[in-house]
This record gives C-alpha cells, structure tokens and sequence, in this order.
C-alpha cells in the first residue's frame, strides 16, 4: 500500500523467487526499462527476456531494499 511496500514486494517476488510470470502485476503493458549498458526493454515480455539474462548471470543472486525514497 506504499511505495515501499510496492518495492520490496517487486524486488522479492520478480528477483528472488524468480517469478516472472507475475511481470504485469508490477508494470504496465507498455513499459520501458533502461538498463545498464544502453539495454531497452519495451513491453513486459521483453523486459522478462531481460530480466531473464540478468538472473542466468547471476543465478544465486538476491535482491534486498535497504532504503526507499519517494516525494
């Protein structure tokens, strides 16, 4: 229900449970992500290809939010 709730919850169920399949319930249909490298992703599906190599690099990787701001 807050900005930080919505982050942890993104950040936990999208990078360490893995669960791609649950994409559109954090971002819209039509988003874009910028990554690191110059990387696009427009649309869920590619940004779940994107998201998918990112954890193939890192496949014991996890994702922890220490700190969120927002105005």
């Amino acid at each position: 229900d807050t900005p930080d709730g919505w982050a942890r919850h993104l950040f936990h169920e999208l990078w360490n449970l893995r669960r791609l399949d649950r994409i559109g319930d954090h971002y819209a249909p039509a988003v874009i992500a910028h990554w690191g490298g110059g990387r696009v992703a427009a649309g869920t599906r590619n940004l779940g290809a994107l998201l998918l190599q990112v954890l193939a690099a890192i496949p014991d990787g996890v994702m922890r939010v220490e700190h969120v701001s927002w105005s």
